[in-house]
């Protein structure tokens, strides 16, 4: 027996977008393939064929016949009926509640992240007692008697005999004990998280110390969002930010609010661990400043002769890069741009009472928000 062809195939579960799966399908099969050329070094006298999978649906569809899962007949139709993959995965992640796809996640999705090998064998005969007109010889040629090797048995030298030259010793095949076989397959890939996102929770750090887009400091801002993902590619992001201080022996007073919808949209850049996302904001909220500065001929702090209060509201883009961690936890790095008015009272101060001044709109195309977020993501 000879060696004639290995296959490799790598797959991937159906979780995630479809980029990432591939990506770790290529790398978990090429990973398998160096593991081999590494330990068997002889492998390079066979050709060997690499492919990969990157959602394997019928792998799935495979344990899923086989499963309890109460609802499996329908996720069976859904996977059979629809073509599109994400389509297919939004729809078993809705159904039942999301309780047929916590199922899969939990027994079947680790089954289908694997490398399947497949060894082809030839058995070829050599010098060994054969049968005239037998249709495994070929190129018989006639020699005599004495050509014949004294080790062939005397009935093979009493026939037509293959020439020895056109069938060499094949190379022996790497060794095949249990002990050589069995690190191969104890091989397993570092595949760090799996699967879906459900829902994350995230705070701005630059708020929380006060950094304001122009990088100029005020007042801290407490703020919290909650991302839910509608898919492994879509989100829709809710944030909170408040502010009610009275500092400096109560001489001045910050108080904000902003209630935000964000949709994101996330590309894959780099496996699981980078992620790019677009998307679109809109904001509303309102606020109240009291200010106190020096007085430039005598030096001492007084109150700012104006104050000001109102509502806004904004709108535009966002973007930004995700870094996953691990074990849940992210850093975002983004920012957010759009279209900010207000119409802005001013007012001054008298010991207890707040003199109307002034309105002042404001409408401007700016920068509204630099986020550093520390990220926590639920699966």
């Amino acid at each position: 027996m000879r060696i004639r062809r290995i296959r490799l195939a790598g797959y991937s579960s159906i979780e995630g977008s479809y980029l990432a799966n591939e990506r770790l399908a290529y790398g978990r099969v090429c990973n398998i393939r160096d593991y081999l050329n590494t330990n068997y070094p002889d492998l390079y006298r066979y050709p060997v064929d690499i492919i990969w999978v990157p959602e394997d649906w019928d792998g799935l569809s495979h344990l899923l016949r086989n499963s309890e899962l109460p609802e499996k007949k329908e996720v069976l139709e859904i996977i059979c009926k629809i073509r599109s993959s994400d389509t297919r995965e939004s729809l078993l992640v809705k159904l039942n509640g999301g309780r047929a796809f916590w199922y899969m996640e939990r027994y079947l999705f680790d089954q289908l992240r694997r490398v399947e090998i497949e060894i082809e064998y030839d058995t070829r005969q050599s010098l060994a007692p054969f049968k005239e007109n037998d249709p495994l010889i070929y190129n018989v040629l006639e020699k005599k008697e004495s050509d014949v090797s004294k080790n062939v048995p005397k009935e093979v030298n009493e026939t037509p005999k293959a020439d020895a030259t056109q069938l060499p010793p094949s190379p022996p095949p790497p060794s095949m004990e249990k002990e050589d076989v069995e690190p191969i397959f104890k091989y397993k890939e570092n595949r760090g998280e799996t699967g879906k996102p459900l829902f994350a929770i995230k705070t701005n750090l630059l708020s929380w110390i006060g950094v304001l887009p122009d990088f100029k400091y005020t007042t801290p801002l407490a703020n919290v969002a909650l991302e839910y993902f509608v898919t492994p590619n879509w989100s829709v992001e809710l944030g909170a930010a408040y502010s009610y201080w009275h500092y400096n022996h109560d001489q001045e007073f910050q108080g904000i609010s902003g209630y935000r919808l964000e949709p994101h949209y996330h590309f894959s850049l780099s496996d699981d661990w980078l992620e790019l996302y677009l998307g679109l904001y809109g904001r509303v909220g309102d606020y109240d400043i009291n200010r106190i500065e020096s007085d430039p001929e005598t030096g001492l702090k007084q109150e700012k002769s104006t104050n000001y209060t109102g509502n806004y509201w904004d709108a535009g883009l966002s973007a930004g890069l995700t870094f996953k961690l691990g074990r849940g936890w992210a850093v975002e790095v983004g920012a957010r741009m759009g279209y900010l008015t207000t119409n802005s009272i001013l007012y001054t101060r008298e010991g207890k009472y707040n003199w109307f001044k002034s309105r002042q709109p404001y409408d401007k195309i700016k920068v509204t928000d630099l986020n550093i977020n520390l990220i926590y993501i639920f699966r």
